[in-house]
C-alpha cells in the first residue's frame, strides 16, 4: 500500500498550497509561494508534527520538534536549501 512518504513532495505540495491558498492570491503568486515552502511542510510530515492533511499532531506545536526536522531535513537536502535561498533573496547564499 503506498503511503505520503512514498512521495513527500507531492503530499508536502499539496498541504503548503492548502495552508496559503487564499481568495484574491493568483496561480502564478500561490506557485511561487509553494515552491519556497514546501521544504517546511516535507520536513514537517517527516519528523511527525503534521499529518498528511496538514493538521498539527496532538493539537499543539511542538517547536523544538519542528524546528529539529527542518534543521535535518536541510541539511540532508541541500537542493532545498538553494531553492528557498532562490526563491527568498534571487539567488543561492554564498557559503564560507
Amino acid at each position: 500500500m503506498a503511503s505520503w512518504s512514498d512521495n513527500i513532495e507531492a503530499v508536502a505540495r499539496a498541504v503548503t498550497a492548502k495552508r496559503l491558498g487564499q481568495d484574491g492570491i493568483s496561480k502564478e503568486q500561490l506557485a511561487a509561494d509553494v515552491d519556497m515552502w514546501w521544504h517546511m511542510s516535507a520536513a514537517e510530515l517527516e519528523c511527525g508534527v503534521i499529518d498528511d492533511s496538514g493538521e498539527y499532531v496532538g493539537g499543539e506545536i511542538d517547536w523544538e520538534r519542528k524546528m529539529a526536522g527542518y534543521r535535518d531535513w536541510m541539511d540532508r537536502h541541500p537542493a532545498s536549501r538553494a531553492v528557498w535561498e532562490t526563491a527568498r533573496y534571487g539567488a543561492p547564499l554564498p557559503r564560507n
